[in-house]
């Protein structure tokens, strides 16, 4: 006995009719024909009159087994939907501030839409912070900026390289350049993101590669107050060129290095930790959005 047998059955004594049960079911005739038989063969007594198309004693006995047996496997279907469309779950996902230049809240929300049921628990922390938190396991999955050179002691997922670009205000000398080579920066003094936000120590490194040590005067954790300092004239930063998009500060000029500095947004796991389902599917989905959206 086949459920599609069940379906069948209740099909034709629903509407007293082969052909239009076949129809309904999108079947030909014969083969509805051919399955009900075998049905009755295997139960060993006939379930419908072939001419009134009611059922027979039998029958009546096998209408209500069967519409107890669909309900309750369309009962299981739906439970079990939520291991292979994902209805239920939890992702705590961790995030700098790098995820809103980059365009990455774009995709959590388009994931967020294609799965309503999933829970996602966003952590806002520095680059730093969400590191010990991954390796602690205390959140699922972090967006952070690192680079290809440094090893974290995470899984980590390269996604969206981004450069380094000096950044001036619209009036100082560099501004007129669209590109430079850094050491031209040497006597600058810099304002920088503060090392726990993943886009100090690159930039630092850069400028000693370059033959000198930067003059930082100002450290902040927030790019937005970065360029307002810029813009002011009170030295010059290297930031992220998305980033500095971003913000659209009408006060700054982008000047490119003719050695880019690259930063990679990558997407992180703990290291040890098994995949669950949901963040499975999360990281498919983000290996996917960014692919579509490059």
């Amino acid at each position: 006995m086949e459920i599609e047998q069940l379906k069948y059955f209740l099909a034709v004594i629903k509407y007293k009719n082969f052909s239009t049960a076949a129809n309904e079911l999108c079947i030909s005739q014969s083969s509805l024909s051919k399955r009900l038989k075998a049905l009755e063969d295997e139960l060993g007594a006939e379930l419908i009159n072939r001419t009134t198309k009611t059922a027979t004693l039998p029958g009546e006995e096998l209408i209500k087994f069967s519409e107890d047996v669909l309900e309750k496997f369309d009962d299981l279907k739906l439970k079990l939907r939520k291991y292979s469309i994902l209805e239920e779950g939890h992702i705590t996902l961790g995030m700098s501030q790098i995820v809103n230049c980059q365009g990455l809240i774009g995709l959590i929300a388009s994931f967020q839409k294609e799965h309503p049921g999933i829970k996602i628990s966003l952590v806002e922390k520095k680059t730093k912070d969400l590191i010990m938190l991954l390796r602690d396991n205390k959140i699922d999955a972090a967006f952070i900026l690192t680079n290809s050179s440094e090893d974290i002691g995470l899984k980590v997922y390269p996604l969206i390289k981004d450069e380094y670009v000096l950044v001036t205000d619209r009036r100082h000398p560099l501004a007129k350049n669209k590109y430079i080579d850094l050491p031209k920066a040497g006597n600058e003094k810099f304002i920088l993101l503060d090392p726990s936000t993943g886009m100090y120590h690159a930039p630092v490194e850069a400028c000693k590669k370059a033959g000198f040590e930067p003059s930082i005067l100002y450290e902040s954790d927030q790019i937005d107050t970065i360029l307002d300092l810029v813009s002011e004239g009170l030295g010059v930063s290297l930031l992220m060129h998305n980033s500095v998009d971003y913000y659209d500060h009408l006060g700054v000029k982008i000047v490119r290095l003719n050695e880019p500095i690259l930063g990679i947004t990558a997407l992180t796991f703990p290291q040890n930790k098994t995949l669950n389902n949901c963040i499975s599917a999360f990281q498919k989905y983000v290996f996917s959005w960014v692919k579509d959206n490059k």
